[in-house]
């Protein structure tokens, strides 16, 4: 927040793209991602799938779409009567080798999870990556899902259930905003309409099937 009064202060437009459950009200331009409401679909689909030992792998505690997804799968394991179990939740980074150790974690634990969210696609293909090093079948022995929709979900075998976000659409709406901002502080017209806000959609794909028994 001091930077971007910062920012306005030296009288520099700006819209930012940032995760965020609803339109922040702060004053300043943005398109917010509610990571939040896309992570609950995937824990959702996950737990109607029978699955209630979820591991979570975190992505970068510093980025704010972070916090925001794990709020998703707390929420959706709160509402299905699923106690959080905090030894399934892993921190971590965003990258692939972070979601193959924290997956070898998880699966050496005594009572392993028998599905695994990862907070986005390259966290999610590290989990496949070590699955496969221990010689499990997914979906079969481990259902797996990610976020983002990225080359990492598709490129994958199986490939990844995940939540898509329409980047180029976000891309080409915080653009639109930021010349729109321009051409009234140039025109010294009053402020622009609220901000708009996008949902990621849930994708299934061949990474997550219905728990079956050890």
């Amino acid at each position: 927040m001091e930077l971007l009064q910062q920012l306005a202060a030296a009288d520099v437009e700006l819209v930012r793209i940032l995760s965020a459950a609803e339109d922040p009200r702060d004053g300043f331009a943005c398109v917010f991602v509610d990571d939040r409401d896309a992570a609950y679909d995937i824990t959702e689909h996950l737990i109607q799938l029978g699955h209630q030992r979820i591991g979570f792998l975190w992505g970068g505690a510093e980025h704010r779409s972070s916090p925001e997804r794990f709020k998703g799968y707390e929420s959706a394991l709160k509402d299905y009567d699923i106690p959080l179990d905090k030894k399934l939740v892993i921190p971590g980074d965003y990258s692939f080798d972070d979601g193959f150790r924290g997956a070898r974690r998880l699966l050496a634990l005594p009572n392993r999870p028998t599905a695994i969210f990862g907070s986005n696609d390259e966290i999610a293909a590290g989990v496949l990556a070590a699955a496969k090093s221990l010689g499990l079948n997914v979906p079969f022995d481990l259902s797996i899902a990610g976020f983002e929709d990225s080359p990492f979900s598709r490129q994958s075998w199986p490939a990844l259930t995940t939540a898509k976000q329409a980047t180029e659409d976000i891309a080409r709406h915080a653009t639109q905003r930021l010349i729109a901002e321009l051409r009234r502080e140039s025109a010294a017209t009053p402020a622009s309409v609220g901000n708009e806000g996008f949902s990621p959609e849930l994708v299934i794909r061949g990474s997550t099937g219905p728990l079956r028994p050890r």
